[in-house]
């Protein structure tokens, strides 16, 4: 089953556990799993749920993400567990081999995006009508991958929330 990647991200927004299994290997079971919760089995119809879903069936998303983590829970399925391994051979990479493209590329990178936000903030870059949308889609792709380098450099928010909880349970038993 096939589910457009814009509708993945609503997915990973209101339901972050499905939308992190849909995106990744484990995205055929998730599939499946919301075309049995959702349309009674109907796989084809998935994607046209969830494109018209009102506020009450995302609500019953957001429980759905619920039941498919317990689900997964049981089965010694952890579907973030690709994307902090992605990171951490990243990690571990820059360690064998030296930092030194990515810092530049980082840098660089940075200072060009900044620029552009700044140049565009200021008027000295003046966009012409026709192509306004073209600019706002490339905005929203840069700004991605700006907030990917952070992730790179710092981790990510989930991998903070994991640590927090992990601090509070040490909190909890001492």
């Amino acid at each position: 089953m096939k589910i457009a990647d814009g509708l993945k991200k609503l997915v990973a927004s209101v339901a972050p556990t499905l939308g992190q299994a849909l995106m990744g290997p484990y995205g055929g079971i998730a599939g499946q799993f919301l075309a049995d919760k959702l349309t009674g089995g109907d796989t084809s119809k998935v994607e046209a749920v969830l494109a018209n879903a009102n506020p009450q069936q995302m609500l019953e998303l957001k429980k759905l993400d619920q039941e498919f983590a317990l689900a997964m829970e049981k089965l010694d399925i952890d579907v973030f567990k690709l994307d902090v391994d992605d990171r951490k051979s990243a990690r571990e990479m820059t360690k064998t081999s030296g930092a030194m493209p990515q810092v530049v590329l980082s840098i660089v990178y940075t200072i060009g995006f900044f620029a552009l936000i700044f140049a565009l903030g200021t008027g000295t870059l003046q966009i012409a009508p026709d192509v306004k949308d073209l600019w706002t889609m490339l905005i929203g792709v840069l700004t991605g991958a700006q907030v990917q380098i952070l992730n790179f450099w710092f981790g990510s928010s989930r991998g903070s929330a994991q640590k927090s909880e992990q601090l509070s349970r040490l909190t909890v038993k001492n």
